[in-house]
């Protein structure tokens, strides 16, 4: 699935993916690409996820966002992109996150980029890649990772490499509003 140039804006959703919403896995070594889009101003509503994006239980595919913009999008966590990984088997995923901003989001926590796992899962392996990308004026309300968050199993392999990146005037209640990393839980 290749999404070129599309505008999201102004949706609503109750659960997931005010903006764009992606459910289950891809074919075996397929990639998903995404460039050039915009993801305006959704919302979501009541229990949300993923104000821009959400993308739930990928399995074993990849997914590349390349110079994609996420601005003004809002939801209970991931008010940006919310990205949740719910499989309870050995499976490889990859995130690759290139050359996106990620502007004036707001959630409760984890807003511009959300990373969640259930507790639990056995043998997952996570490969997200982060390069020069700004998060910029996102605001999380109650919690922690205005910017950033990843929360992991214990029993799983999240690898996160970020470069040449921008954390900027972001805002969150706790002590902890930029990279937020949780694993073991």
């Amino acid at each position: 699935l290749e999404l070129r140039n599309c505008s999201f804006i102004r949706n609503q959703a109750v659960k997931l993916g005010a903006g764009l919403c992606k459910l289950g896995p891809v074919a075996p070594n397929d990639t998903l690409l995404w460039s050039h889009c915009s993801f305006l101003d959704n919302r979501g509503t009541g229990f949300s996820y993923g104000g821009g994006i959400a993308l739930e239980q990928p399995g074993a595919s990849s997914l590349r966002l390349l110079k994609c913009t996420l601005e003004r999008d809002s939801a209970l966590e991931g008010g940006g992109f919310y990205y949740s990984n719910q499989f309870e088997k050995q499976v490889t995923s990859n995130l690759m996150i290139d050359s996106c901003d990620f502007k004036y989001n707001n959630s409760l926590e984890d807003t511009g980029f959300s990373y969640y796992e259930v507790p639990g899962n056995n043998g997952l392996k996570v490969n997200i890649s982060i390069q020069a990308f700004i998060f910029e004026w996102n605001k999380a309300f109650t919690g922690e990772g205005a910017s950033f968050g990843i929360r992991s199993s214990e029993y799983s392999t999240v690898n996160v490499d970020i470069g040449s990146c921008i954390f900027k005037n972001n805002m969150a209640l706790s002590n902890r509003s930029g990279l937020v990393i949780v694993t073991g839980k």
